[in-house]
């Protein structure tokens, strides 16, 4: 379309009286158009990344959703060897809306399935993967009352008349920011534990069972051994466990130190997946005066060891035992300087 030009008088061009009447609406249409062009995020935006954000927002909707639902987490159960093939179990329910849950056989193996899972107030409904060309096992549903999950739909061929009752797993301890509680189990150590899942960039613990511990390779170079973090030992059923981690680790110390340390429960705490069971902890400590005397080797030197390697030094660690579960076995947990990257607390043996 010409532009329009004032003539030297000012006055305005014939042409521009002589205009069709469709040239107004033909110059407001490129006004617009201009204008849409120039709008910040229109035009520039192609429509697949329009079809991404709006995906993203719908995903961070339903992920809203589900944790107000107040379903997130972890939940666990125990099947005892008496009443059928003993295992443990655990459900996961993430905020992305997997479900993963895993059966441990003690000394045998582990299985896990994963579904997808919905909640409508009180009532969770999980749907499970299909397994290969054959069907995984029929939708499951539960009832929340408090803490627990009560059966409600379930298939009677896999879990029996009672269905898979489940109560929450609650960790001892808030996870870090952007990071969220999983279980980890090793059936070969017949253990489980809640450890931190963390998102990219942020720093979380590799664990894996080597001989008779739990080590935490993240950060270990390749061929290094990492970190253990949890030892297992055990022990004849009727010693008492003071007696047993005395005659194990005092006789490492030299004469002064051994007279000088002692074996003394530091908490009894109730076993979050048993309520009926409980799970000690025990420390090798200093007495009054043997503290007082090495007070000068812990000012010099922060990494001082006192009541020998598995006693006090520039971190913590202790004895677990959980008589309820096993009289013969316990462990001994490295915590460090730091709250690690695992729950401690969290520790629980599978028989």
């Amino acid at each position: 379309m010409p532009l329009l030009h004032d003539d030297p008088d000012g006055s305005v061009p014939c042409r521009a009286r002589e205009r069709s009447a469709r040239e107004p609406v033909a110059l407001a249409l490129v006004l617009v158009l201009a204008a849409l062009w120039l709008a910040p995020g229109c035009a520039s935006i192609d429509p697949g990344r329009r079809a991404a954000e709006r995906a993203a927002e719908q995903r961070a909707l339903e992920v809203a959703d589900r944790v107000a639902s107040g379903f997130v987490g972890v939940y666990a159960a125990r099947r005892p060897a008496a009443a059928e093939t003993g295992r443990a179990i655990t459900l996961e329910l993430r905020s992305d809306g997997i479900a993963r849950l895993v059966n441990v056989y003690p000394g045998r193996g582990i299985r896990a399935e994963s579904g997808r899972w919905s909640a409508d107030a009180d009532r969770l409904r999980v749907e499970w993967d299909n397994i290969g060309e054959e069907f995984g096992q029929p939708p499951m549903e539960w009832l929340r009352t408090g803490p627990a999950l009560a059966p409600a739909i379930w298939d009677p061929a896999v879990w029996g008349d009672a269905g898979l009752p489940l109560t929450r797993w609650e960790a001892s301890r808030r996870a870090r920011a952007g990071c969220t509680w999983r279980p980890f189990a090793d059936a070969t150590l017949r253990l489980r534990l809640l450890v931190e899942s963390c998102p990219a960039g942020v720093p979380g613990p590799r664990l894996v069972a080597r001989g008779a511990e739990i080590v935490d390779i993240a950060g270990a170079a390749e061929g290094e051994r990492g970190t253990p973090v949890i030892q297992m030992f055990s022990k004849p059923a009727p010693e008492p466990i003071d007696a047993a981690i005395r005659a194990r680790f005092f006789p490492q110390m030299v004469p002064r130190m051994r007279a000088g340390c002692r074996v003394e429960p530091a908490a009894v705490v109730v076993d979050a997946t048993n309520p009926g069971a409980t799970r000690e902890t025990w420390e090798i400590v200093p007495t009054p005066d043997y503290r007082a005397e090495t007070a000068k080797w812990r000012a010099a030197e922060a990494s001082a060891m006192v009541c020998g390697p598995y006693g006090q030094r520039d971190g913590r660690g202790f004895f677990g035992y959980q008589p309820d579960r096993s009289t013969t076995r316990y462990w001994f947990v490295w915590i460090g300087a730091e709250p690690p990257s695992f729950d401690e607390h969290s520790i629980e043996l599978l028989e």
